[in-house]
């Protein structure tokens, strides 16, 4: 299942984030945009209360990486290439430090932003289909499988997901946050911490989220350790 954000009834789940957000870190989600001409706030963080956010949106279909911290210094870079309409696209945020920053297309990199950008300690709130910057801006698209590390994925990591690896199997003991958005009100996160509740009104059921497949158990060395005896199969998502 995939949850669909309707636009014109401002729809997006959000939570109170007890963490505070430090480098190096990677926000990833899957997204099926319908219209090509449109900015859409995807996933990321933000502070309730001031400007201090870091989001991962579309603009014409280009997927865009974007940190402005509490000192105002910001930074976005985004990809060439532009995702697909009707088509489920993989959008990844990977920040190393304070000065790299890029985000991802599908297994296609982005331009590296390198504008200092650092204190992020005002951001309180996770949020999947919208992002406050002075007022909220909204998805209106269909997404699946947000997920957040404390860990700069490399190149190879975001071609195993592109290519069909589940986030809760790529580095589990860095995963801070994985929401497979498949629920029908509030969105569970898979390990309990940071459960997503609507905002105003429910983001619907999607029926067509990337399909599964069985991983290959040649990938578990090098993301879970030892593969279990005589279970050579995980589940793992792979683009429609």
């Amino acid at each position: 299942m995939a949850r669909r954000f309707v636009l014109e009834n401002s729809q997006y789940l959000t939570v109170p984030f007890y963490g505070v957000v430090t480098y190096p870190f990677t926000l990833a989600v899957w997204f099926k945009p319908s219209v090509s001409s449109a900015n859409r706030a995807i996933f990321g963080f933000y502070a309730a209360a001031s400007t201090c956010f870091i989001n991962i949106y579309l603009h014409y279909l280009k997927v865009y990486g974007w940190v402005y911290d509490a000192g105002s210094r910001s930074g976005d870079s985004s990809c060439a290439t532009a995702s697909v309409v009707n088509t489920w696209n993989l959008a990844s945020y990977v920040c190393n430090s304070s000065t790299s920053r890029v985000p991802w297309l599908n297994n296609i990199s982005g331009t590296e932003n390198t504008t200092s950008s650092y204190n992020f300690s005002p951001i309180d709130r996770v949020s999947v289909g919208a992002i406050k910057w002075g007022s909220m801006f909204y998805c209106g698209e269909t997404l699946a499988h947000a997920a957040y590390w404390n860990k700069a994925l490399t190149s190879a990591d975001i071609n195993l997901m592109f290519s069909g690896v589940s986030p809760d199997r790529i580095y589990p003991n860095s995963l801070l946050g994985y929401w497979p958005l498949n629920g029908t009100t509030w969105e569970r996160e898979k390990k309990g911490r940071y459960n997503l509740i609507p905002s105003t009104s429910i983001p619907t059921w999607a029926p067509d989220p990337p399909q599964v497949q069985p991983i290959r158990k040649k990938f578990w060395s090098r993301y879970l350790g030892k593969a279990p005896g005589g279970n050579k199969n995980r589940m793992i998502i792979c683009n429609a």
